[in-house]
């Protein structure tokens, strides 16, 4: 299992989400958030990075160029899938 040391949460397993995600969870922006099979930790993206995908047919061009994968601990990713979801995960 891949691993990577969070600041906040200690040793967790290593999860990757879209840039955007990352980006608006430190802003607090909703920007969607979609997976590819709805398993806990399983990769995520926005709902731009979303409509990107569709478009191009999979991750190439375009959708590819706009990902900027970024990774996040387990703790953190469940964090996001709160607040991309609508939910106030700091309440």
């Amino acid at each position: 299992m891949d691993t990577v040391e969070c600041s906040k949460h200690g040793t967790q397993k290593k999860t990757y989400v879209c840039g955007h995600i990352a980006d608006g969870l430190r802003h607090r922006d909703r920007v969607g958030f979609f997976t590819a099979d709805n398993a806990p930790g399983s990769d995520a993206w926005c709902s731009g990075c979303e409509d990107r995908f569709n478009k191009a047919g999979g991750w190439v061009g375009e959708a590819e160029a706009q990902l900027r994968l970024s990774v996040l601990c387990l703790s953190c990713y469940d964090v996001a899938r709160k607040f991309h979801t609508g939910g106030d995960p700091w309440s």
